[in-house]
């Protein structure tokens, strides 16, 4: 409904919102239907809460950006790297609609246009077969 009349969107049974940052999409402005599994499955790619700087708690997928390449694996009991964070996708509670569909103003026009002429025809049909 809110496509309709504005708002944000519903949760639902979801637990949060997806929100791409800095990740490629599809022609629809859309993530792909395994992009998430795919951030996963690579190396210095986590999902979880991190604060910032300013103390802010942030929710999503994280990139290391100083990872080791694919293939490579660290030693056993070794620290993971550190580095600099990048934020993939963020998780959110809910996102503003960004494009609304004018139903009303669209079934407004189509009644003006064509509501004569549509009576008109029901109306001799029916004075046609009345008896």
């Amino acid at each position: 409904m809110p496509y309709v009349i504005g708002g944000v969107r519903s949760l639902g049974t979801k637990r949060g919102m997806l929100a791409p940052r800095d990740v490629s999409l599809n022609q629809y402005g859309n993530l792909t239907k395994g992009k998430l599994a795919s951030l996963k499955g690579k190396p210095g790619v986590f999902i979880g809460a991190v604060t910032t700087r300013s103390g802010k708690v942030v929710n999503g997928v994280w990139q290391r950006k100083g990872a080791a390449k694919a293939g490579k694996r660290a030693r056993s009991g070794s620290k993971p790297q550190g580095g600099a964070l990048k934020l993939l996708i963020q998780f959110e509670d809910t996102t503003p609609v960004k494009k609304h569909f004018d139903f009303f103003g669209h079934a407004n026009a189509y009644l003006k246009a064509n509501a004569a002429s549509e009576f008109d025809a029901a109306l001799k049909r029916a004075f046609a077969t009345a008896r």
